[in-house]
């Protein structure tokens, strides 16, 4: 319901995307951003409660997802300001 595209969602279709999605969820900063990159993203953003967020973060500790939860921000993103009570956070990606 936005003007925004996004590269996944929580449906079975773009099974290519939604599998490179969740590789740069688990694997490590070069990896995300080399998946960035690929799909030309201005945005990042996840709901840290999310259930399938605990399987990124208990298969991989050290993952990219993990490290955003953590606060451990790459230098390629920055915060983007969402209302108070919003469950998500949300991060721009910087065009070098």
């Amino acid at each position: 319901m936005t003007p925004h595209d996004a590269i996944t969602g929580p449906y079975h279709r773009n099974a290519r995307q939604i599998l490179d999605v969740m590789h740069a969820w688990r694997g490590d900063e070069a990896n995300a951003l080399r998946t960035v990159r690929q799909y030309h993203v201005d945005y990042v953003l996840i709901c840290p409660n999310l259930s399938e967020s605990t399987i990124y973060q208990s298969e991989a500790p050290n993952g990219f997802y993990a490290q955003l939860i953590r606060g451990k921000i790459p230098y390629w993103m920055t915060a983007v300001q969402l209302p108070t009570n919003s469950p998500y956070r949300m991060w721009r990606v910087l065009k070098s």
